[in-house]
């Protein structure tokens, strides 16, 4: 157990964010392993809202670079593969997607409490949105002139949420077989999702370049905060105390 903990540690503590790829293919298999445990993540109610396009001919890396932002273009075309993670927001479709699955006989019974509730959050957040949405927008960006205001909550944000947890478990899994990755979010969504023929109700999380250093790229060490300055105890700016 402990050196499950020691082997974990190590991956969090190393793992970076690599800008710049050799070009170099991954290994046959790998990539299905990474995909297959990093689908056992945790996800609200179990939907797993998400799916994910995986690039890795070359010529399909070519349409996915015409998507990207012109920083990020030549990421893609030099990573071993890159994955276009979709989160889906029409929460009703995902509670009925997962009925079906688990439960094929009697999946409208056994999903009957997670329906009425995510057609209800979904309903309401949509008619909220489409009636009230720029009035919030509005007062929300009258407040931050004065203080740090909130935006409204989205099913986009819930969606995104699930989709990171996915990601990453991507990125560590990753790097526990020696293949770095870069989370992006520079990218044409509509072009990306006229390019890719994802349907209308999912939105790209991000795309996710996997691959191996350019051997000329120098990787450094980025600072992160202290851990008194994130971590309070029982109330906010109260030191932590072991």
């Amino acid at each position: 157990m402990s050196s499950d903990f020691e082997q974990l540690k190590r991956l969090t503590l190393t793992r970076q964010s690599l800008k710049a790829f050799c070009g170099k293919k991954l290994e046959s298999g790998v990539l299905e392993e990474i995909l297959g445990y990093a689908l056992r993540t945790p996800t609200s109610m179990n939907l797993q809202p998400y799916r994910v396009i995986v690039v890795r001919d070359e010529d399909v890396k070519q349409q996915l670079a015409t998507c990207m932002s012109e920083h990020n273009a030549p990421k893609v075309l030099n990573a071993g593969a890159s994955l276009i993670v979709c989160s889906d927001m029409d929460s009703t479709r995902c509670v009925e997607d997962f009925g079906r699955y688990a439960y094929p006989e009697d999946w409208k019974q056994k999903t009957k409490r997670m329906m009425t509730y995510s057609s209800l959050k979904y309903y309401r957040n949509t008619l909220c949105n489409v009636l009230f949405g720029w009035v919030l927008d509005l007062t929300n960006s009258i407040l931050r002139l004065f203080r740090p205001s909130t935006s409204r909550i989205t099913m986009q944000a819930w969606t995104n949420q699930q989709a990171a947890f996915l990601i990453q478990n991507i990125c560590i899994l990753a790097d526990a077989k020696g293949i770095s990755s870069l989370i992006m979010n520079g990218y044409d969504e509509e072009e990306l999702c006229r390019v890719f023929h994802i349907p209308c109700r999912f939105h790209v999380s991000a795309v996710v370049a996997l691959g191996y250093k350019s051997p000329d790229y120098v990787q450094f060490m980025q600072p992160r905060f202290g851990f008194e300055k994130m971590v309070f105890d029982s109330v906010w700016n109260k030191a932590f105390a072991n």
